[in-house]
């Protein structure tokens, strides 16, 4: 926006021209949202691929257990099917959430915010632990 324009005797130079405190919050809250969906993403990841394991398990209940890991690593492209590694791909998905999470405190402006945040790295810390033990 270009404010050279208007003197500075003008009313409107000083709805023109944000002083440093609405730039510093204006900052905050892009780190914010930069932390915020970034986390979120890597958390979509972590869940769907939680949520197509036990879609796989629940169509084949009636088989083998190693038939529903073929079923569920069919859904994969064939780099990707291996059990190992995707776990370990889903675990650092979890850790990667976690990490923009707790990043994103920091750039928390209210309480309502940083508990959110909180439940959300409750959620991913869960899911990742989830992996961690299971490592299918």
């Amino acid at each position: 926006m270009n404010t050279k324009r208007h003197p500075k005797g003008c009313l409107f130079y000083l709805f023109l021209v944000p002083n440093k405190v609405t730039i510093f919050r204006d900052n905050l809250m892009k780190k914010y949202s930069f932390h915020l969906v970034m986390g979120l993403l890597f958390l979509l990841c972590l869940s769907t691929s939680i949520l197509l394991w036990l879609y796989a398990v629940s169509q084949t209940a009636h088989l083998p257990f190693q038939k529903s890991v073929e079923v569920y690593l069919n859904y994969y492209p064939q780099s990707l099917q291996n059990a190992f590694l995707l776990t370990v791909v889903n675990i650092l998905f979890g850790f990667i959430s976690l990490l923009f999470f707790s990043f994103g405190i920091k750039f928390a402006k209210t309480k309502t915010q940083e508990k959110g945040l909180i439940l959300l790295i409750v959620c991913a810390s869960m899911l990742t632990f989830w992996q961690v033990f299971t490592l299918l």
